[in-house]
């Protein structure tokens, strides 16, 4: 568990609860902290597009792993809690993005699958 922290919250794929179990220090996580950081000092007005231009520069390229498994981001999400968003942006493409409006899926009797394709 990682607690919110100045509102945003950060997730790589590394635990922060356990920082021996591996890819620690994460370089993503502090890319995109520090970019974050300094967009919120910047004075400017933040917007999906700015958020998303700044976690952007810590994609994974796709890459082979030794089994020939390709890995590397998919996909990338971003909550906004106040105004109950949810933005799903695939293969970081502007073409391949699933905006929700968190009020009206809560509502739903049953949950959605997003199928992610590019366009």
């Amino acid at each position: 568990m990682h607690w919110i922290n100045d509102n945003k919250l950060i997730m790589t794929n590394y635990l922060l609860s356990d920082t021996s179990a591996g890819n620690y220090p994460c370089y993503r996580y502090e890319s995109i902290e520090q970019n974050l950081e300094k967009l919120q000092s910047s004075g400017e007005e933040i917007n999906l597009l700015k958020v998303g231009n700044a976690i952007g520069q810590a994609i994974q390229p796709p890459k082979a792993d030794e089994n020939n498994r390709v890995g590397g981001t998919v996909y990338t999400s971003f909550i906004n809690l106040t105004d109950m968003e949810f933005v799903l942006s695939y293969k970081l493409s502007n073409k391949n993005v699933v905006k929700l409006d968190l009020n009206e899926e809560f509502l739903k009797d049953k949950g959605q699958k997003i199928k992610l394709t590019e366009k």
